[in-house]
This record gives C-alpha cells, structure tokens and sequence, in this order.
C-alpha cells in the first residue's frame, strides 16, 4: 500500500510538473508587440507607464519602445560649420538623459507587467539644399532606423548620429588636422606678437583667427562625423547609415527600416527666423544598399511596394538567402506617439513566438524571424494559427531554414475573431503560387516545386481581409537535403 501511495504521489507530482511546463509554454508561445512606440522621452504625448497600462488594456504583452535619439539639426556657416552653426532641438532621449530615460521604462515595466524593450529611432544623416536668402531644404532626414533593443547607455552615447555630445572623445578626433591647426595657431600668433609693423601684425592676428576657427572646427568633427552642407554632403550616401545599423549589431540591438514605402510629403518648420522645408521621399533603395539590417516596416498605413511580390523585400531576400547573409524580416510599424480617431495603439501588432517570456527571449526572436506581422480592424482580428513547410517528417517554421530531401508541403491555418472573407497570396522566391479565397476559419495546403540544385528556396504569404485586417508572414527557408548552398 505504502508503494502504491507513492507512485501516485510521484505521478500527481509530474502530472503537476507537466502541467506547469505546459502553461508556462503557453504563456511563451505567442505574445503580441507594438513596434515602433513613441513616449514623451522622443516624440510621443504618453509616458511609459502611461503606454505600458494602454498596451496592456488593449491586450499587448510587449513593447518596442523607439523614441527619438537625438533631434538637433544644424545648419552652420562654412568652412567652418560643426563650429559657426545654429540648431534646434526637439524632446529626444540624449538631450533628456539616457539613464533617467531607462529607469523610467524599467520602473513602467514593473508596474504593468508588460515587457517593455527599450530603443531609439534614429536618422543618421540628412543633407541641406539651397541657403537661407533662397529657401533651405533639409533632404534625408526622414531615413530613419529603428534600434530595437537599446538597454546600455554607452551604446546611445557612441551612436555615430549628428551632434551626439557622446562621442567628444580623444580617440574620434582628427588628430593630424587639429595639431596643424593648433600649430598654425601659435605660429600665427607668433607672426602677430613679433611683426615691427600693423600690417604684419593684422595678418598675423587674422591668421590666427583662422587657425583657431579650424582647431575649434577639427575638435568637434566627432558630433557630426558626415558632413551636412557643401558637395560632399550628398555623396556620403548609406555609408551614416550602415555604420549606425554596424553599431546596433555591435550592442546586440536589431536595426529595422523604419517606413521605406511611406508617400511623399514635405513639412514645414522654423529655424529660428528662418523658415525651413522638411522633405520625405521613399527610400526602398535602402533595403538594397545597406546590408545587415534586421528588417523593415512593411506594413504600415500606406501601401508597401517594397512587400509586395517581386519587390525590394524579395530581392533582398533571395540575395540573404543564397549568399549566406542574414535574412530580413517584415514588420508592422505602428509609429505610434498619441491616441487619435485615425492612430490607436494595437492596430499594428508583431505577434511574437518566442521560447519564454522575458525581453532576452522577445529579441532573439524578432533577430531570428520567429514572428508575422498584422494589422487589425477596431472590431476584428485576423490570426495566424498555424504557419509551417512540412516534408520527410521535418517542420520549418517562421524564420526557419530546413533541408527536405522528398517534396514540401506548405500548410496554415487562419482563424478570426469573427469570421471574415480572405485572399490569400503564397509566394516562393518572389513569385505568387497560390491566390485563393476563403472564408476564415481557413486551411491552406500546397505542394511547392523544388528548390534549384545546390541553392535554397523561400516561401512566405500575405493575407488581406476587410477594411484593415492584414498579415504578412516572415519566409520559411528550404533546400534539397545533400545539396550545399555556393556561397561564394
């Protein structure tokens, strides 16, 4: 009897251990995200807890908090611009205090039980047009990243972006130019204090002046390492903007292209007595000139070319996938800062599938693909329950890269909060396989061609319901088991 008793004490035991771990993946298994978050810290009307406890009455479990880096163009009089130069600021972390910023979102996360991940939207370079007797047009500005993932303050205060008072160190000085200048300097001053005659001494002084203007000149060059006006400024191209989306590798953040596709808009803004243009143009350029980045806003309140099939996102993928590099991911931006009738958080979500339930957890899984972007109506909700290539008893998931060596199937399943009619696109490498309707609950399978001989082939799908509801899911990777990938 004592036996008996204790096997089905032992039994209830991993029956409740079993349970537990089974809750506790069910927890994990799927939490929702608002990327792309503003708060009164850059650029938002909210503070943290104040997101935080909207988020969480809204049902998100997560937060990608992306406020400002540093907002402080500046328009300087050449040559000597990063001295002689005006600016103005707007509510950016730098400018408020980087740790009284992540305190903030610390303290917001453990009041609400939400997962709060700090990170900046950054714009790394801009260029000006025309002068301010003619008009001034500050071009690029708009190009903006997000740095998902920025806990560390030294990492925001290393961040190669204009005007960062961070990187005023000794090791980022021009060296070489500033102590020809300093010497310049003191032989000029020399020429003046030893000149028998004014002219000479006039010259002299002038000379110095100018030195001086270039050592001040050189020792700022760290603040705004790419140059804003002249010819050079516009022939710097994506190298400001590699070297931030580097940096963010470097800190283990994941840099993301913030709305590539959004339309063309200019805006208006006074630099002090001076009226300024702000101009925004597209830049799906960007998702091939750069490399390295974890992904893209490709779903936003405007139409993304760059999503659909056969557009910049394919190409950069089928370019990641056959050359080794890391693949980038679709996102929903929310670029959220205030509640109006027409911007509400939750419309935009990331529905995460992460290994467990911590920020560490929730970033591996936006660098590795294990997620789909949505956007949703007020009064329905568009799921994806399933989501998967299946062949010879291997599965591959979301971001997943699997070898197949029989055929592969292809298998989801959409579910909705109330039963919507859908259209759903399947595509491999780029190109539309399947375009079906439906009605949800909806089970999709298709067999997919094989991928090319010793290459890798993708496949992904985009949902559009009513009004709103959308899905874009990131690509399952697959190749013919024994063949290998020329990555050369």
């Amino acid at each position: 009897m004592g036996g008996g008793v204790l096997v089905k004490r032992l039994a209830a035991v991993v029956a409740v251990f079993l349970a537990l771990a089974g809750s506790h993946k069910a927890a994990a298994e799927e939490l929702r995200a608002a990327v792309h978050v503003h708060t009164v810290f850059g650029g938002g009307e909210m503070t943290p807890l104040e997101v935080a406890e909207l988020a969480r009455s809204r049902g998100l479990d997560v937060v990608f908090l992306t406020d400002h880096d540093l907002v402080r163009p500046t328009y300087g009089l050449p040559p000597f611009d990063n001295l002689l130069a005006a600016w103005w600021n707007f509510p950016s972390v730098l400018d408020s205090g980087v740790e009284h910023y992540l305190k903030q979102v610390r303290s917001a996360a453990e009041e609400s039980d939400v997962i709060m991940i700090p990170g900046a939207e950054s714009s790394p370079h801009a260029y000006w047009r025309g002068d301010p007797w003619s008009g001034m047009e500050l071009k690029g500005w708009f190009r903006h990243l997000l740095l998902l993932g920025m806990g560390d303050p030294q990492d925001w205060e290393a961040l190669p972006i204009p005007r960062n008072p961070g990187r005023m160190k000794a090791k980022n000085v021009p060296w070489i130019g500033t102590a020809l200048a300093l010497v310049g300097l003191l032989l000029s001053a020399w020429l003046a204090w030893s000149a028998p005659r004014s002219p000479g001494r006039r010259a002299g002084c002038f000379l110095a002046g100018v030195c001086l203007l270039n050592f001040g000149h050189l020792v700022l060059h760290p603040m705004s390492p790419w140059p804003m006006q002249g010819p050079g400024a516009r022939a710097v191209g994506w190298a400001p903007h590699q070297e931030v989306i580097d940096h963010a590798r470097e800190a283990g953040a994941v840099a993301v292209w913030a709305h590539p596709d959004a339309p063309a808009m200019i805006h208006s803004a006074g630099f002090g007595p001076i009226e300024v243009s702000i101009r925004h143009e597209p830049y799906p350029e960007a998702l091939r000139a750069t490399h390295g980045y974890g992904g893209f806003e490709g779903l936003i309140g405007a139409p993304s070319v760059s999503a659909m099939a056969g557009g910049g996102w394919d190409e950069a993928l089928a370019k990641a996938v056959n050359e080794g590099t890391s693949v980038p991911w679709v996102y929903a931006g929310q670029d959220f800062d205030s509640e109006t009738d027409t911007s509400w958080l939750g419309e935009f979500q990331v529905v995460l599938r992460p290994s467990e339930s911590t920020p560490k957890a929730c970033l591996e899984a936006i660098r590795h693909g294990r997620f789909y972007a949505l956007r949703r109506s007020r009064d329905n909700l568009l799921n994806l329950e399933r989501y998967r290539l299946v062949g010879d008893g291997v599965i591959g998931e979301s971001g997943d890269e699997v070898e197949v060596s029989g055929p592969a199937v292809f298998e989801a399943t959409m579910t909705s909060k109330q039963p919507m009619r859908v259209r759903f696109q399947l595509l491999q490498d780029g190109e539309v396989v399947a375009d079906k309707w439906g009605r949800t609950p909806l089970e999709i399978k298709q067999t997919l061609a094989d991928p090319p001989p010793d290459s890798a082939s993708y496949v992904r799908m985009i949902v559009e319901g009513p009004g709103a509801n959308r899905i874009f899911s990131n690509p399952i990777v697959w190749r013919k088991a024994g063949s290998v990938a020329d990555n050369s």
